[in-house]
């Protein structure tokens, strides 16, 4: 924005308002130039004498009326219809403002170019899609070409490969940032008139015939109106009691009548009027300041705040929701700001991801601590089952039950707390070299860590587990009969 701001060509756009700093003409002249587009009067023609005998009385229907009245008398050329002022109050100049400008905002992402040469890309992609409009390709479509977006981006395809100007244009665009620039802004053009351009030809053709044909209706309907006034002052003459007929004496042939209005307007002069009025609404100050790159500190658009951390990211959000609430409820919402936590939706989308990773983790481990359990409670029982002298012994110097199984209940207690204490201390080991990659490599501190409680908790959870494994074993044991027990060897 700085860069924007010192260079020559905005300075001089700065103290020149009223002038276009690239042409050195006024906003107000090019505007009008812009606008000299196709001729309405052009647009459309009518066959007055195919239009006259579209319009055609019924003597007999008035026979009952008047006697059988002679109508050959009238003079039909009252009913002349004028349509040269139909079209004339139509706003080309509202209907083209609403037309979608091109988005090159990620063609120059990337590329080091200066604000001139910027100027001279937006310069070559207009004088390219100017090209276009006037090239054969673009001729030999139909209007109902227009409508179509395929057709459209294939004839800008084509205009692309084999014309000689668009080819020197893109050699242009090569020199200025490369083949990269040439490559983005060929895609952008090209997206831009299949997905953008060719549905706004169609509606505002459609908006426009529609318009059109309102206003030819209605001028016909007045004229006709008028002229059969005339017809009724020279019909008073011979049958008064006739003109409540005279509605149901006239004929109207609509084929006719459609035949007689006929629609000039070819591809070409279409595409010229669009050029033109699309031109004047981007031919503005503003305009301009946008494209160079120009923009006021004073007068922003937005504005981007990028916390510290996530607890500094909260107490903003904070900030700016308390004084929402507090404008709104002054009754001044159009002071409220509306603002987009990209950070919150970026972290919540990764926080559901984690979450569902976790979840799946956790099942397997789960898994993993119940077959654990019970292979301890095998081997413990089975450890019970090769000691059956030594319980007996046990028994036969005076140990109870809860002594023999305390006994099985001491080892498995030790079991777990060596299991335990042993994961912890590979997972120590296994953070050095892990943390020190990560640092080095990718500039990341303690990317592995084990706090100290969490350590606790994981060694009281193994000691619990073996201990849970072993109670049944240690049971069995201390219900063993003695004396068998001695025996059983």
């Amino acid at each position: 924005m700085e860069r924007a701001a010192d260079s020559q060509i905005v300075q001089e756009q700065l103290a020149h308002p009223e002038m276009d700093v690239f042409t050195g003409k006024s906003f107000d002249e090019l505007q009008g130039e812009a606008k000299q587009g196709v001729d309405l009067s052009n647009m459309f023609s009518v066959d007055e004498a195919a239009l006259k005998s579209a319009f055609s009385f019924d003597a007999s229907a008035l026979s009952g009326v008047a006697g059988g009245m002679d109508l050959s008398g009238l003079d039909l050329s009252g009913l002349d219809i004028d349509l040269s002022d139909v079209g004339k109050d139509i706003d080309f100049s509202d209907i083209m403002a609403k037309a979608p400008a091109p988005d090159f905002s990620g063609v120059f992402d990337g590329l080091e170019l200066t604000p001139e040469q910027m100027r001279q890309v937006g310069v070559l992609a207009n004088q390219l899609f100017t090209g276009f409009m006037q090239s054969e390709q673009f001729k030999a479509l139909s209007p109902e070409d227009l409508k179509d977006a395929s057709k459209l981006a294939a004839a800008f395809s084509t205009y692309l490969e084999s014309d000689a100007a668009a080819q020197q244009y893109l050699t242009q665009l090569k020199a200025l940032g490369g083949d990269a620039l040439a490559e983005r802004l060929q895609q952008a053009m090209t997206d831009y008139v299949q997905k953008q351009l060719a549905p706004y030809l169609q509606q505002a053709m459609d908006q426009m015939m529609k318009a059109i044909s309102e206003q030819i209706a209605s001028t016909v309907s007045s004229q006709l109106k008028a002229g059969a006034a005339g017809l009724m002052d020279q019909m008073a003459t011979q049958m008064s009691s006739s003109f409540a007929n005279l509605a149901s004496a006239m004929r109207v042939d609509a084929s006719a009548f459609a035949r007689a209005i006929h629609f000039n307007m070819d591809a070409e002069d279409l595409s010229s009027l669009m050029m033109s009025y699309a031109k004047a609404s981007k031919l503005t100050y503003d305009n301009n300041l946008t494209t160079l790159g120009y923009a006021d500190e004073a007068d922003p658009i937005s504005v981007k705040i990028f916390p510290r951390d996530f607890e500094a990211k909260e107490r903003v959000l904070d900030h700016i929701d308390a004084y929402n609430k507090q404008v709104k409820a002054a009754g001044h919402d159009d002071r409220a700001i509306s603002y987009t936590d990209y950070m919150g939706i970026i972290m919540g989308s990764v926080t559901d991801i984690v979450n569902t990773i976790s979840l799946v983790l956790i099942a397997f481990v789960s898994i993993s601590l119940v077959v654990s359990s019970i292979m301890i409670g095998i081997i413990t029982y089975i450890s019970v089952l090769e000691r059956k002298k030594e319980i007996g012994i046990l028994r036969a110097i005076g140990a109870s039950k809860r002594n023999v199984a305390n006994v099985f209940n001491a080892e498995t207690f030790i079991e777990g707390l060596i299991a335990g204490v042993f994961a912890i201390v590979v997972v120590v080991l296994v953070s050095f070299p892990v943390n020190a990659w990560a640092l080095a490599a990718k500039k990341v501190p303690n990317l592995m860590s084990l706090p100290v409680q969490d350590a606790l908790v994981l060694i009281a959870i193994s000691v619990l587990l073996t201990v849970v494994a072993g109670l049944l074993p240690a049971r069995s044991a201390s219900k063993k009969d003695p004396v068998e027990a001695l025996r059983s060897e």
